[in-house]
């Protein structure tokens, strides 16, 4: 039943139906991460380092008030895109005129590559 009112919603107002579960999925995240704890974690680290990001390749980048409702704890230190490192090195290594960033959340990637690619056109994009 919940999937065939999604479908109809969908079918109806698309642009209100993805804006609308893009909200409630962001309501259920931010949620969850108050239960686990992790705001009082993401104050301490933010009154220790402030919101500058410290390590990795986007050190540097400064985290706005607003992403203070997720778990910025792995952005902050650094350590977010830890598995990519390899990647990132190839990334690096090119030169572009536009970037598009599909999924962005907070523009974590986008703020980063923008800086470090100042040239380029960036585009971000995400449901919410």
């Amino acid at each position: 039943m919940k999937q065939l009112l999604k479908r109809g919603l969908h079918a109806v107002a698309p642009r209100w139906t993805v804006a609308l579960m893009s909200a409630r999925a962001r309501a259920h995240s931010h949620g969850v991460i108050a239960q686990w704890g992790c705001g009082p974690l993401t104050r301490t680290l933010v009154e220790r380092f402030g919101s500058v990001v410290q390590e990795g390749p986007f050190a540097g980048v400064a985290l706005t008030p607003m992403t203070h409702a997720e778990q910025i704890g792995p952005f902050l230190l650094g350590a977010y895109e830890s598995e990519l490192d390899g990647a990132w090195d190839t990334v690096f290594r090119g030169t572009y005129s536009q970037i598009i960033d599909i999924g962005a959340k907070f523009g974590y990637y986008a703020v980063g590559l923008a800086r470090k690619f100042p040239d380029a056109a960036i585009v971000a994009f995400d449901t919410d």
